[in-house]
């Protein structure tokens, strides 16, 4: 009987020692998903809203008082009932409108399902400047799962004037910094 035990002890030890090895080599204890520094997560009930930001300006002058800005939003449900966003307002703006494919239509968040990259909002007539990296009030009320609220980031452009290190001398001999942003230019005009 004893020999049993142990041997059922041993066995349940190895399957955890097993179980715990599989997220070796990939930081185990802080491997998760993560969403890009310029977006924001939230959760309303059964729905989790994901990657939400406001898309970057065309412009290094950023969005002015007036224009409108296209909001990119992905809400997942793990409800057995679909959801419908009743209402999405902003201080930022005049009006938000609920685009999918490109036409104003009611977002409707299947059961079991996701919006995917299908629906964006849009916050029209600007009530004031921003600029990349500010952050806009949103509050969305959804028919079944409640009312969220967010602060969402203007996503960066991902442009820069920094040179990107290539590896290769510039003029001059000089090399540019090793920590290169993500993104934007590569430096190819600096390095004529």
């Amino acid at each position: 009987m004893k020999t049993r035990r142990l041997a059922s002890g041993l066995l349940a030890a190895a399957a955890v020692l097993s179980l715990t090895a599989c997220g070796a080599g990939r930081d185990a204890i802080t491997y998760q998903e993560r969403n890009p520094a310029n977006a924001v997560d939230a959760s309303a009930d059964r729905l989790a809203l994901r990657n939400v930001a406001v898309e970057p300006p065309s412009s290094d002058e950023g969005y002015a008082v007036g224009d409108d800005a296209v909001v990119r939003i992905t809400v997942t449900n793990s409800g057995t009932e679909d959801d419908r966003l009743v209402e999405v307002t902003s201080s930022a703006a005049r009006e938000v409108a609920v685009l999918a494919l490109g036409e104003e239509r009611d977002m409707v968040v299947p059961a079991l399902g996701s919006t995917g990259n299908a629906v964006t909002l849009e916050l029209r007539g600007l009530t004031r400047p921003l600029r990349p990296s500010e952050y806009v009030d949103l509050t969305l009320r959804f028919a079944d799962n409640g009312t969220v609220e967010l602060a969402v980031p203007v996503d960066l452009t991902g442009e820069t004037d920094r040179p990107v290190y290539t590896g290769e001398r510039f003029e001059g001999g000089h090399e540019p910094a090793l920590q290169a942003p993500a993104g934007g230019h590569h430096g190819e005009d600096e390095a004529e």
